[in-house]
């Protein structure tokens, strides 16, 4: 109402694609998931799986504060009501019990997806979730375990301390007796013979990964993912190598852009500029950029990493 005009940096096409093909592919994952629950039969082997979510809801705290007990809410709760029910094809209302449908919601999986140019940090396309409509929490933000996408820090900080990488690295497995006797895994179940630095990385080894990062030391990785922008809990274990650490889709992705950038992440920026009715401008930001990685070793991780090697 103040006339402002806000120009931000996202892609409206690009912004578009993403939004469907996050709906795409979580429609084609969710039959999946649906039979992978059906056989383990998860609801039925974690019964306060669902009451634990359904006595976080109003209805079931309405009824609580009406002076009704737990147990005679609960089953008030599983009885068919008139209810607006997300799926993937979109909202409908259908004829369901509340407990039913936290059970519906608890089975349906959710996605963060965004799109940033590396060379300034302008998010093109960010989309939290699978429908901002049923619910706002942003999976963005959100931190999780990261897994073996990890991994490229750990690489870098071995090509930092002199790795090059067509160098060979033995395969065997090792127990870290400091660390309770723990052994990582290998997803194939070999332990034979040895990995380049690019056919390590390439088929995500996790015995090579785990060796390097306590070769260079575990401290050196944190400090690497420290300084190429990555937030959240990072353990002090061997596990780090193979993705333990909590970090956030947004923080993962602008740590990503040193290996796309010759070496340099570069800052979020959503806003480039804002303008008044009188043409004036009360905001602008330029990118800004740090360089945490040597250009040699950000160009061999990029090759490593991406279609070109082939």
């Amino acid at each position: 109402t103040a006339g402002l005009k806000i120009y931000t940096t996202i892609h409206s096409k690009l912004q578009k694609y993403a939004e469907e093909s996050v709906k795409q592919h979580l429609q084609y994952l969710h039959p999946l998931l649906q039979k992978d629950l059906k056989g383990q039969k998860l609801f039925e082997r974690n019964s306060d799986l669902v009451l634990k979510v359904l006595k976080k809801t109003s209805r079931y705290s309405q009824l609580i504060d009406q002076g009704i007990s737990e147990s005679s809410a609960i089953e008030k709760l599983k009885k068919p009501v008139k209810t607006t029910l997300y799926t993937y094809d979109g909202i409908r209302d259908t004829l369901i019990s509340p407990f039913d449908s936290v059970r519906h919601d608890l089975a349906m999986l959710q996605a963060g997806f965004i799109v940033v140019n590396p060379q300034n940090g302008h998010v093109m396309a960010w989309v939290g979730g699978a429908a901002y409509e049923h619910t706002q929490y942003d999976h963005i933000m959100a931190q999780r375990q990261v897994g073996s996408v990890f991994k490229p820090i750990v690489y870098a900080q071995a090509m930092i301390d002199g790795y090059q990488p067509c160098d060979f690295i033995s395969n065997q497995k090792i127990t870290y007796t400091q660390y309770e006797d723990w052994s990582p895994k290998n997803s194939n179940g070999n332990y034979e013979g040895k990995y380049s630095l690019v056919g390590a990385l390439t088929n995500s080894v996790n015995t090579i990964s785990v060796k390097l990062a306590m070769e260079s030391g575990l401290e050196s990785i944190i400090d690497l993912a420290r300084n190429m922008g990555v937030e959240g809990e990072l353990p002090n274990s061997p596990s780090l190598a193979l993705g333990a650490g909590n970090i956030s889709l947004q923080s993962l992705i602008y740590a990503y852009t040193a290996f796309a950038n010759n070496g340099k992440t570069v800052s979020a920026n959503y806003i480039t500029s804002i303008i008044t009715r009188e043409g004036n401008e009360i905001y602008s930001k330029e990118p800004s950029s740090n360089q945490v990685l040597p250009v040699e070793i950000a160009q061999n991780l990029w090759w490593i990493m991406g279609p070109q090697k082939e």
